[in-house]
């Protein structure tokens, strides 16, 4: 049986391509972070299931019934379920088995059997054709969300959410910051990108150009990390941060956006300065 297949189930379920619960009833899986590959070794996507059936989340308290996410990878045809009695997980997986794009839909199943299951979240129809409910086998499908596709995407740093975009608006010598894309673009003059660009191949005068173009821009995207939380460079900085233990909620980012900024590029004030010495040295 397709578990893509949603209307072959015998029994009701909570589904959105069904109406076996009520309007206030949903189930969906969120990946609220960009998923990570770590030293070449672990995959980590933090997973999150949003349920509103108060009938299914009982049984899933009472341990009669658990979150299930079903993850396949078209590329090694590798295909897995992850039980889960918290809405909140991070799924592990091994970089071999797991490559490319993975497609993930979330369920819930029942742990034992359930004898004349019914809810008062049932639809009229249902509650009316199953007045006394109906006797599910343990592993019985509950409920059932639409898939969604998830990138997997190697660690990098944090040079890798701008782009160096060319602008012949702007005057030689200056530059804007433009966060409305999935990238932060750095927008300069044409002929100063192709001079940027020859720079980055420089491993002695990177911190240079960490201290006197990416520090600002990384400021300016710090203090709009809320206002842009569902572009990729956004999910990305706050990984990078989290991983620092640096808990942005509740933290005051428009504050101390030149602090985390420094940290982020991992203190290019210090590497500048023991860059110019070198050149001093070797003079």
């Amino acid at each position: 049986m397709s578990h893509r297949n949603h209307q072959v189930f015998p029994h009701p379920v909570l589904s959105p391509h069904r109406s076996d619960y009520g309007e206030q009833c949903h189930f969906e899986a969120q990946v609220p972070h960009s998923v990570l590959s770590h030293g070449g070794r672990n995959i980590n996507i933090t997973l999150r299931f949003n349920l509103t059936s108060e009938s299914l989340l009982s049984l899933i308290e009472e341990g009669k019934a658990t979150y299930m996410a079903v993850l396949e990878c078209s590329r090694t045809y590798q295909r897995q379920s992850f039980p889960s009695r918290a809405a909140d997980e991070v799924l592990v997986l091994d970089h071999g088995e797991w490559q490319d794009a993975l497609l993930l839909t979330p369920y819930v199943a029942s742990t034992e059997e359930l004898p004349s299951f019914r809810s008062h979240e049932h639809s009229t129809l249902i509650q009316a054709l199953a007045p006394q409910g109906i006797s599910l086998p343990a592993g019985a499908i509950l409920a059932v969300g639409n898939s969604i596709e998830i990138d997997l995407e190697e660690e990098e740093a944090v040079e890798s959410i701008f782009d160096l975009a060319p602008d012949r608006s702007l005057v030689e010598g200056t530059f804007s910051t433009d966060l409305t894309g999935e990238r932060i673009a750095i927008n300069l003059h044409p002929d100063e990108r192709e001079a940027i660009e020859r720079i980055r191949r420089q491993p002695r005068l990177e911190p240079l150009l960490h201290q006197a173009l990416y520090l600002h821009a990384l400021e300016e995207a710090l203090r709009g990390l809320d206002d842009h939380s569902e572009r990729r460079w956004s999910q990305r900085l706050r990984q990078k941060l989290e991983r620092m233990n640096i808990q942005v909620d509740g933290e005051d980012l428009a504050e101390r956006s030149e602090f985390y900024a420094q940290k982020l590029l991992e203190n290019p004030f210090a590497r500048m300065l023991d860059a110019l010495h070198q050149e001093d040295h070797d003079a």
